[in-house]
């Protein structure tokens, strides 16, 4: 027995020194509970500032949705009043007229954060399906035309997270957005509508009065 002792202490000395032992290390299962907490800490910070009426984002993330205005009906009314009837008339609308039309700022929009842009491949409307981080990032384009004496918008392209869009999604989206769209010549305005350009920044729209 003595020896055997003896041999084990010999066995944990090297040149003389000591041989450290190794503590054991921080287990898996401890790594996993400390991010989990941290997790639901991250959590619960989020639906607080996001949706707690104490917290002091609230205001911010829960402000009155907007309304559109009826500044661009004016307008364009104003345009067409200046011809005389059967006279040719020329609107031009602006990237923000049109975005003030189908209403891109109010939370009731079909898509969140999002964009309008005039360009002459058309008009083209950027945004999330959520305001959450795994929402998808959507640009849709839809080409004005003249159609029947009125202006309409045909989709013509549509990606989500840069790629075409699956039917499902692109149909949703695609017939929310043209009912928006009626809002820009409303239907039995004093025009008939022959021509529609998209521009850099607008879209010109050429027809006679009614």
């Amino acid at each position: 027995m003595l020896k055997k002792k003896h041999q084990n202490e010999e066995s944990q000395s090297i040149a003389g020194g000591d041989v450290e032992v190794a503590h054991p290390s921080i287990s898996v299962r401890a790594v996993f509970t400390v991010v989990g907490v941290l997790f639901s800490v991250l959590v619960f910070a989020f639906y607080f500032f996001r949706y707690n009426s104490a917290s002091p984002f609230y205001n911010y993330y829960n402000k009155p949705a907007a309304t559109p205005t009826t500044s661009l009906n004016n307008s364009v009314q104003a345009g067409i009043n200046k011809a005389g009837t059967g006279k040719p008339v020329e609107l031009r609308l602006t990237e923000d007229q049109i975005g003030t039309a189908i209403c891109v700022a109010c939370d009731t929009f079909p898509l969140k954060k999002s964009t309008l842009k005039a360009k002459p491949e058309g008009v083209i409307i950027s945004g999330k399906t959520t305001t959450t981080f795994w929402g998808v990032n959507l640009d849709i384009t839809f080409k004005p035309k003249a159609e029947n004496g009125q202006i309409v918008f045909e989709l013509t392209d549509f990606k989500a997270a840069g790629v075409s869009a699956p039917p499902q999604i692109t149909q949703t989206y695609s017939d929310k957005l043209k009912g928006l769209f009626a809002n820009i010549i409303p239907a039995g305005q004093a025009m008939s509508v022959t021509e529609v350009h998209s521009l850099v920044g607008s879209i010109l729209i050429i027809g006679t009065k009614r």
